[in-house]
C-alpha cells in the first residue's frame, strides 16, 4: 500500500513514465504489466458498467504503452511517428510495412472471433494493422508523389 513517503504518490514518478526522459523501461514495464491484467480479465465494471470494456482500455492503454518505449529506444526520441530521414532505407521500410500489416489483418480475421484471444482482440489487431498501412502511405507520399 503506498505510504505518505511513497514514491508512487509523487508526482515525479507519473512525470518520469511520460516526461522528457528518454529511458524507456519504466514505461515498458507498465506496458507488460497492463497486457498482463488485460489477459487476467480484472472484470471491474468502472463508471461504464462493463467489465469487458475495462479490459480492452487496459490492453489498449498497455500496448500504446509498449509501443512508446519501442519507439523511444529505437530512435531515441519522444514522439510517435518516425520521421523519414529517421529511416534507414525507406523504399525497404515500406514494402515490409505493408506486408506486416498484411498479415497483421490476416490475424485480425482469424483470431478476432477464436476462444484462443479475448473478444476484442481482432478490432486491437486490424487497428494496428491499418496504422501501418497509414504509415507505409505516409512514407510512399513522402517520397513520391509529395516529395520536392
Amino acid at each position: 500500500m503506498a505510504g505518505k513517503g511513497s514514491p508512487l504518490k509523487s508526482p515525479r514518478f507519473f512525470l518520469g513514465l511520460m516526461g522528457t526522459d528518454l529511458n524507456s523501461g519504466r514505461i515498458g514495464a507498465l506496458g507488460v504489466l497492463l497486457i498482463a491484467l488485460f489477459y487476467a480479465h480484472p472484470g471491474y465494471p468502472g463508471p461504464w458498467n462493463d467489465g469487458a470494456f475495462t479490459d480492452g482500455l487496459l490492453g489498449i492503454f498497455g500496448l500504446g504503452c509498449l509501443y512508446i518505449a519501442w519507439f523511444r529506444y529505437k530512435f531515441r526520441r519522444n514522439g510517435l511517428v518516425p520521421r523519414v530521414n529517421e529511416i534507414r532505407n525507406p523504399l525497404h521500410s515500406i514494402k515490409y510495412t505493408l506486408s506486416c500489416a498484411t498479415l497483421i489483418c490476416i490475424f485480425s480475421i482469424i483470431y478476432g472471433g477464436s476462444n484462443i484471444l479475448p473478444g476484442s482482440s481482432g478490432l486491437v489487431l486490424f487497428l494496428i494493422s491499418l496504422l501501418m498501412y497509414v504509415q507505409a502511405a505516409y512514407v510512399f507520399l513522402s517520397l513520391g508523389p509529395l516529395s520536392d
